[in-house]
């Protein structure tokens, strides 16, 4: 699992800078075409197809273990419309895959990586339990009112978006329904599982405050419920985030990145903002430039994976430098940085790749702002 773990993470790092200039050079497209025009149109698919690709990106980082959890208020049937696009493209036509998602369910604090990783194990489940014979799983989603009388858990009462499974396939007998949630148990040939699966979400279901429940009869079929406490809102009107244009510019910014097109391309959303840009493809070649004229540049953005130097590293020696040289390392993913390690280095922030040009230009913004309240040795 170790070794499956470590391939995801460098997949997911390949994958990310790939993705990088596809989200980031046809977002910079939306911003020069009209909105009415069929290029607008067509750079407006490349751009959600990108943004589905680093979804997935996730899918892979959280099957490694290696993806921060981030508990946002979320729609389940969002991401289950999305489950079932995938399931049906990869389960046989054999098997009917029927929905019944109710639209206004409310939201959920949740984890929508963790949600989709759910959703897409609990419906491989069924069609694993079903086999190769004809059969139809029954997706639903709706809301529930629990009361201290209708309880058959530990849960409070409450209303309870609940997400429910439901195949026509063998069955669980009687004396392994109970064992199905441990870790490594499983009645799935050998190539078939590992039996973490099951274990795997109900330990998210706790982590999201829910539970889950099976029912089943051997020769009829399978039922899982799952159960995600309703997020409590104000008004019960969904918040709609502002839609602010990027801060701008004018500083000297000193950009570090060994992927010539992810350079290009933040140079090119940094430039549009109104700053002053200088390329490096190599960190020794960066840190030499640097050392030459340190008060030149008021930032470094630089990359974390790189040869001969990464960005890390890179970074300990401009500190070394002129200490209050503000850094931003950018990753798509890598052990060998996180937030609480950049800040014991001194670097200001942590953007992840895919680059996208709204959270570039926030992060600049900021870091260098903050930059200001310390004086300047230079």
């Amino acid at each position: 699992m170790e070794s499956i773990g470590n391939l995801s993470g460098g997949i997911a790092h390949d994958f990310n800078n790939i993705l990088s200039p596809i989200i980031g050079m046809s977002e910079l497209l939306l911003e020069d075409l009209s909105p009415d025009g069929l290029e607008y149109e067509n750079a407006e698919e490349i751009y959600k197809a990108g943004k589905r690709g680093s979804e997935l990106v996730k899918q892979i980082l959280a099957f490694s273990r290696q993806s921060e959890k981030k508990m946002v208020p979320t729609r389940i049937q969002n991401i289950l419309r999305e489950v079932i696009k995938l399931c049906r493209s990869s389960i046989p036509v054999n098997i009917k895959i029927k929905e019944d998602i109710h639209p206004e369910c409310g939201l959920v604090l949740a984890d929508p990586t963790q949600i989709h990783q759910i959703a897409m194990n609990i419906i491989t489940n069924a069609y694993h339990a079903i086999g190769s014979k004809s059969g139809e799983i029954l997706v639903k989603l709706a809301e529930s009112r629990l009361t201290s009388l209708s309880m058959k858990t530990s849960l409070s009462p409450g209303r309870y978006v609940v997400f429910t499974v439901t195949d026509n396939g063998h069955g669980i007998p009687p004396e392994t329904i109970k064992m199905i949630f441990d870790p490594y148990f499983t009645t799935k040939e050998k190539d078939k599982g590992t039996g973490l699966g099951l274990s795997v979400v109900y330990g998210i279901i706790k982590e999201h405050k829910g539970d889950i429940f099976v029912t089943s009869e051997v020769g009829t079929g399978t039922t899982f419920e799952l159960f995600f406490p309703l997020f409590k809102q104000f008004g019960n009107t969904e918040i709609i985030p502002e839609i602010k244009p990027n801060p701008t510019g004018n500083e000297r910014i000193l950009i570090v990145d060994d992927e010539p097109s992810i350079a290009k391309l933040e140079k090119r959303i940094l430039e549009r903002l109104g700053y002053q840009t200088t390329l490096r493809l190599n960190s020794i070649k960066a840190l030499e430039a640097f050392r030459t004229n340190p008060a030149s540049f008021d930032l470094v953005v630089s990359d974390v994976t790189m040869p001969n130097m990464t960005g890390d590293e890179l970074a300990k020696e401009l500190i070394s430098i002129r200490p209050d040289i503000p850094v931003i390392l950018c990753t798509g993913f890598s052990e060998r940085i996180d937030e609480d390690k950049a800040a014991a280095l001194g670097i200001r922030g942590l953007l992840m790749k895919p680059v996208v040009s709204s959270k570039m230009a926030e992060m600049v913004r900021q870091v260098l702002d903050d930059a200001i309240k310390i004086p300047n040795r230079f």
